[in-house]
């Protein structure tokens, strides 16, 4: 039986032959709850460099030292996608950034809204979700979270995300419709429709004014995620699934 190699993520550059040192916690999680020992195997990766494997060395109490032997994978190119949410109670956060970031999320805007809860970011909190959800995944990236912002302000101000080859700086970013009078998603993908983001509303749904002012904004197209009203982050789900599935298959030869 191939035994599990440890994938953990590291702020420090990545090299050939460099020897990393890792934190407290990960030395904790490597020798003490995966007991892994001198010369066993790790991965890591910084979101920069792509993924190298090691093998682990003896070190000084609290410090886990790995040696870079080779480049398992180069960086990867990603295509960007920008979710843009209002601040949720902290145990749905986690599940929000957590599927995000599987999804391949690569903008995380959080957003003041109407009916929103007034919830508090914890941005090293939310982090520590994005870094959690990418070693378990096989992403070689974390998303960015960016500052939050008043509705109003962000929609007065196009989104700069940088653009990939096929999603030119005007593609729409789908917002969920509750009123359930949408076109429905799948419909959209499979036209010529290419999103670059997706905006979900909070607990409270978007109100009546937000509604208004989406219907001026010419970068905001409506979409309808299913049958039924949906929870923020089964929407978020539901919509980044079928956006990114929609993608990998137009990128399959």
């Amino acid at each position: 039986m191939v035994r599990y190699i440890p994938r953990l993520f590291t702020p420090q550059p990545l090299t050939a032959g460099q020897t990393v040192a890792l934190s407290a916690p990960q030395h904790h999680y490597l020798t003490k709850v995966l007991r892994r020992r001198a010369g066993e195997a790790v991965r890591l990766f910084n979101g920069l460099h792509g993924e190298w494997q090691g093998a682990l060395q003896p070190g000084k109490a609290n410090t886990a030292l790995i040696t870079l032997e080779q480049q398992l994978l180069p960086q990867p190119i990603e295509v960007p996608l920008l979710l843009a949410f209002a601040p949720l109670r902290p145990p749905v956060m986690a599940t929000l950034i957590a599927q995000a970031t599987e999804l391949g999320v690569t903008h995380l805007q959080p957003l003041s809204m109407a009916q929103g809860q007034p919830n508090p970011l914890n941005s090293s909190k939310l982090l520590s979700y994005a870094i959690e959800a990418a070693e378990s995944s096989g992403r070689c990236s974390l998303p960015q979270l960016l500052p939050l912002l008043r509705l109003q302000d962000w929609l007065a101000n196009p989104p700069m995300i940088p653009p990939a080859a096929d999603i030119t700086p005007t593609s729409p970013i789908l917002y969920g419709d509750e009123r359930l009078t949408a076109r429905p998603i799948a419909n959209l993908l499979h036209g010529n429709l290419r999103p670059s983001g997706l905006l979900i509303g909070p607990e409270g749904g978007f109100s009546a004014t937000e509604f208004d002012q989406f219907a001026d904004t010419p970068w905001l197209h409506p979409c309808r995620l299913g049958a039924r009203v949906m929870r923020a982050e089964t929407a978020a789900l539901i919509g980044l699934a079928l956006i990114t599935t929609h993608r990998d298959g137009i990128h399959q030869p």
